[in-house]
């Protein structure tokens, strides 16, 4: 009977340690456009897709204002697809000109492989 047993608990663990097949993923950013200028109080909307060869397990946006090298914007989505459509917006307040960096970054297995896609932009105060 043991033998049975530990027969069995090695099929189950070879069976269950299936290796997850390997994500690729394409973003692609349709706004905004790399260095468009946003006057104060613009949305910067952005916008795009990715695409994977499977299933995906969510990702983040983020948006960073490199003069005071703070996070303005961010949103994790924990969203298991093949395809995401990204649609986020923050309202450009700085207080002084800045370049704005927009990133995607797309979580593609469980093994924390990820696929990051960035836009800057530059805003201006009043």
């Amino acid at each position: 009977m043991k033998k049975i047993l530990f027969a069995a608990t090695v099929l189950l663990s070879i069976t269950a340690c299936k290796k997850e097949e390997v994500v690729n993923a394409t973003i692609s950013i349709a706004s905004p456009t790399a260095n468009d200028t946003l006057a104060l109080g613009d949305t910067l909307k952005l916008t795009g897709t990715v695409t994977g060869t499977g299933e995906m397990h969510g990702y983040s946006v983020t948006i960073l204002n490199f003069l005071s090298g703070g996070t303005v914007y961010s949103q994790t989505y924990d969203i298991h697809s093949d395809t995401y459509a990204v649609s986020d917006s923050w309202i450009n307040d700085v207080v002084d000109t800045s370049i704005v960096q927009a990133t995607i970054d797309v979580i593609k297995d469980h093994e924390g492989n990820h696929e990051i896609k960035r836009v800057s932009v530059v805003c201006l105060p009043q």
